[in-house]
């Protein structure tokens, strides 16, 4: 096993071979919540979301997000 590659990575989706850990692309992840891509950086900024998301969104802030958009949002006026 080549133990230089760490990452398998796609447009969509980027996985980290010796954590497990995947990562969405913005991109993506705004599409499957039904939102543009602004809306969402601009929740990412108004969170103050502390974690390097250039590489994508864990699955942590994924789900900070899903909750947000799929609850929160609409008690926001």
């Amino acid at each position: 096993m080549n133990t230089q590659i760490s990452t398998i990575a796609t447009k969509e989706v980027t996985v980290n071979l010796v954590t497990g850990e995947a990562f969405i692309s913005q991109t993506k992840a705004a599409m499957e919540l039904g939102i543009a891509r602004s809306s969402l950086q601009k929740w990412l900024v108004r969170e103050q979301v502390k974690y390097d998301v250039k590489q994508g969104l864990s699955s942590e802030i994924l789900a900070l997000a899903a909750a947000y958009y799929a609850l929160d949002s609409s008690l926001v006026q």
